[in-house]
C-alpha cells in the first residue's frame, strides 16, 4: 500500500508538471493574397526596420540584413524553415522579445507568406 501510495504521488507530481508547461503561439497574420517579392515585399521590411548602424549589418548582430547579405544570412544560416514557416527562426523573433516592436503586423505577414512560398531569391 505505502509503495502504491508512491506511485500515485509521482504520476500525479508528473502530471501536474507537464500542465504546467506554456508555449506562445504566435498569431498567423491575415491579409496577404498573391505572390510575395523578396525584393519589393520583404528585403525593404529588413533594411529599412533592421539594417541600421550598429544593429543587423556586416560586423555587427546576425544576422546581417543589409540589402546585399540579407538573403543570404537568412536563408543559408537556419533562420528560415520553408518546411514550418511558423517556426522560422526569423519570424519568431520579429513577433516575440524585444524585435516584436521593429515590423508592423502587415510587415510580419508578409515575412510569413514570402517563407510559405518557399522563401525565394525574387
Amino acid at each position: 500500500m505505502k509503495n502504491l501510495l508512491k506511485i500515485l504521488t509521482i504520476l500525479c507530481a508528473f502530471g501536474i508538471s507537464l500542465t504546467s508547461c506554456t508555449y506562445e503561439t504566435l498569431p498567423k497574420p491575415e491579409g496577404v493574397s498573391g505572390d510575395v517579392s523578396w525584393q519589393t515585399d520583404v528585403l525593404p521590411i529588413f533594411t529599412n526596420n533592421c539594417s541600421v548602424t550598429g544593429c543587423h549589418v556586416s560586423g555587427a548582430i546576425n544576422p546581417d540584413l543589409s540589402a546585399a547579405n540579407a538573403y543570404n544570412s537568412l536563408v543559408y544560416s537556419g533562420y528560415v524553415d520553408v518546411d514550418n514557416p511558423e517556426l522560422s527562426s526569423i519570424y519568431v523573433k520579429v513577433n516575440t522579445g524585444s524585435m516584436k516592436n521593429y515590423a508592423s503586423d502587415t510587415q510580419k505577414a508578409y515575412i510569413l507568406a514570402w517563407i510559405e512560398q518557399g522563401a525565394l531569391d525574387n
